[in-house]
């Protein structure tokens, strides 16, 4: 590359901003379903693609073959590229018009010949012309609106938070050697017995049994409070509901301050308060360490891979990305190479959890397991499966033979946990944080409809050391998640924290924080 360095410095900062659009388009699209920090590694892509884009155009403009105006040509191309996922999903659409031409092999012909013509069209223009000018002034425009919406958005809601009425602070007296080990595992996805029964057709009675012979009480008909993991988790954690019931459309609440809620639940605020320790493991869902004196982060096998799950609806920006764009065409091998890293982390967690009951200090542990949540990737005998995605059209079969395989792992987990004696009493919570997805779903909310039953309905199972299956049916016959926590803290601690009305609110994933009282 030749040429005056400062302006080298300025042509190459404005093509990788400008190149940006499709991330902000995106987000600003769906930026009430989504955090910011979803769109660093969609980000970080076309920023190696721009850069490395630019680098090459400058390289070819030393030869006869001049290209002008790079900083115009390389967010134009990266707006071509990374939006040709939109453009083939709508040729799709029409492929009973359009017949065997829909295929990645010849629309991306299509694009080749567009992009070799942008670069040939600027090869003949003048740098600072008329047109050149226009089409610069129009990717700024362009980049401006989604970037103006994002940033109205960010400081309408700044000073907003989830404002619930119910108790905003626990003071736990001291604590002592005889509090119990909690141990909160969740299965992601994990339906009811009756969802099983009813709706999947499946026999889960072998596992149910295995549960009660190990002394847990299991609610047949369990439901959780919401029907997505972000909203389930911070209401379970923060033993509330996360919204104004007064008020079902509260738009002070934002995604961030759910998530915000989270991070700084008040269940782990409560006993790291009494002098417990808090385990989190590294790689479930929405938690990060606070690098606090009294948690200790589980980290797992850390890969970049393990951020191309793409078909994890709970956590979605990066496959409506990869979807959207050029990228498109290799997504079956982003998810074969992260199959690998999601079926290593689910295995990991399963391993280390009995090594943390044997652990001698007090402890509260949180287990967020991915399965028998998407992507499938267990065949019923743990077989490795490449993957199955989450939009796979018969989902049954392969959600059930994870199903299969996951019972298998936690009884053996559960019989290694009680086994093990290290002179303090175990409370094990074993949840879903909302029900299967097998059957389709209608854009209209119908509470009759069998797809909502099968939504909330949950895995709501509870083992405590002291206590038969009696005593815990008559305290959790009637629990959903958002009292768990307030049930267990008032038995052992005597917090005397008031149980809340057992309701479900339903919400999809357009509207996440437009709530719907079912019942």
């Amino acid at each position: 590359m030749s040429g005056n360095p400062r302006k080298i410095i300025k042509q190459f900062t404005l093509a990788v901003i400008l190149s940006l659009y499709p991330v902000w388009f995106l987000y600003s699209e769906n930026i009430q379903r989504l955090y910011f920090r979803q769109t660093f590694t969609p980000a970080l892509i076309i920023i190696v693609f721009a850069a490395f884009f630019f680098c090459l155009l400058k390289f070819i403009s030393t030869s006869k073959f001049k290209v002008s105006n790079i900083e115009i040509v390389v967010p134009l191309v990266s707006i071509i590229l990374f939006t040709y996922g939109h453009i083939f999903n709508t040729l799709r659409s029409q492929s009973a018009s359009l017949g065997s031409l829909v295929h990645h092999r010849y629309i991306i012909i299509i694009y080749l010949v567009v992009i070799l013509f942008v670069i040939y069209m600027f090869s003949k223009l003048e740098t600072g012309n008329r047109v050149s000018s226009v089409l610069l002034l129009f990717l700024i425009v362009l980049n401006v609106f989604p970037f103006v919406s994002i940033v109205s958005y960010k400081l309408k809601f700044t000073s907003h938070n989830v404002q619930v009425s119910s108790f905003s602070a626990i003071s736990p007296p001291d604590g002592n050697s005889h509090d119990p080990d909690i141990f909160y595992i969740i299965l992601d996805m994990y339906p009811s017995e009756k969802v099983f029964a009813e709706i999947l057709r499946y026999n889960n009675k072998p596992f149910i049994d295995s549960l009660i012979k190990l002394g847990f009480f299991v609610q047949p008909d369990a439901k959780s409070n919401y029907p997505r993991t972000l909203l389930s988790l911070a209401s379970s954690l923060n033993m509330e509901y996360i919204h104004d019931e007064k008020n079902l459309i509260n738009r002070e609440i934002t995604m961030e301050g759910i998530n915000s809620k989270l991070q700084n639940n008040k269940v782990s605020q409560f006993l790291k308060n009494r002098g417990y320790t808090y385990y989190l493991f590294d790689g479930g869902y929405g938690l990060k360490f606070q690098y606090d004196k009294n948690e200790k982060l589980i980290s797992l096998k850390k890969s970049f891979l393990r951020r191309l799950n793409l078909n994890t609806a709970d956590n979605d920006f990066l496959g409506l990305f990869v979807n959207t764009s050029i990228l498109q065409i290799v997504e079956y091998k982003l998810t074969f190479a992260s199959a690998k890293t999601h079926r290593q982390q689910i295995k990991n967690v399963i391993n280390i959890l009995p090594k943390l009951a044997n652990q001698p200090d007090k402890k509260f542990v949180f287990a967020h397991i991915m399965s028998p949540h998407p992507p499938f990737v267990f065949g019923k005998d743990g077989e490795d499966v490449n993957i199955i995605s989450h939009a796979t059209i018969n989902r049954k079969i392969p959600f059930l033979n994870q199903v299969t395989y996951i019972n298998r792992e936690i009884i053996s987990l559960l019989k290694k946990m009680i086994a093990i004696k290290n002179e303090r009493e175990k409370v094990i919570i074993l949840q879903g944080d909302h029900g299967s997805r097998v059957l389709p779903t209608i854009n209209k909310y119908d509470k009759n409809q069998k797809w909502i039953m099968e939504q909330f309905g949950i895995l709501n199972a509870v083992y405590r050391t002291d206590s038969n299956y009696f005593t815990l049916a008559k305290e959790f016959s009637k629990n959903t998640p958002v009292n768990t926590f307030r049930k267990i803290f008032n038995s052992y601690f005597s917090s005397n924290i008031p149980v809340l009305p057992d309701r479900q609110y339903y919400t999809d994933f357009s509207t996440p924080l437009k709530f719907i009282q079912v019942e």
